[in-house]
């Protein structure tokens, strides 16, 4: 059964309807320029009030030794990078997953050796994520086919298309945000519920 990410989480009743709602994992944002952006303390926060079992992953779009390890100090052990990711990472934060991010237009080259799944989204150049663009499934699937590792589908995702995307893409997860929101940074229970069911029953 394909694993769902909620992102874009900016408050405790939204990260605590989706865990309800059967996510497995939520996304916090850590990008200044972001209508999705969280705070520091905010986040850990929420994290105080989540189950161990839903995975935590942040979000972050440049290189910020600082940064990342204020997260991981505050109980991040998952990190979706959309800088290149890099040896230093590693030695960096040793006991954490990192979800190598790629915003594509066209076939991006990717490179599994210091990552652990990858995360294919849409390409905006006035976004970061959260664009609610859709990407070509059939790239997307063929990525997935030549990669050891998982692959996260992200872009344009909704309670509408989702049944479908899984099942021509077959990723291991899925990842949405601006398509659950009823603006952006608040989502809306009924389409995040419908989004849910619709993943894990897609076949």
């Amino acid at each position: 059964m394909v694993k769902v990410k909620i992102c874009g989480i900016t408050n405790i009743k939204d990260a605590l309807m989706c865990v309800d709602a059967g996510a497995d994992a939520l996304g916090f944002v850590f990008y200044k320029d972001s209508p999705r952006k969280v705070s520091i303390l905010e986040s850990e926060r929420i994290l105080k009030r989540l189950p161990p079992i839903v995975e935590k992953i942040a979000v972050v779009v440049d290189y910020d030794s600082d940064l990342l390890l204020r997260l991981h100090n505050i109980g991040f052990r998952a990190f979706q990078c959309y800088f290149q990711i890099q040896e230093n990472l590693r030695a960096l934060l040793p006991d954490s997953v990192f979800i190598q991010a790629y915003r594509v237009l066209s076939r991006p080259n990717v490179k599994t050796e210091l990552i652990d799944a990858v995360l294919i989204d849409a390409y905006d150049s006035a976004n970061v994520g959260g664009t609610g663009k859709a990407i070509d499934w059939d790239m997307a699937r063929s990525i997935r086919e030549e990669i050891v590792i998982p692959m996260f589908l992200a872009g344009g995702l909704c309670p509408e298309n989702i049944g479908e995307a899984v099942q021509k893409v077959r990723p291991y997860a899925v990842d949405a945000s601006s398509r659950l929101e009823i603006e952006p940074g608040k989502k809306d229970e009924k389409k995040v519920r419908e989004f849910i069911h619709n993943a894990k029953c897609a076949c």
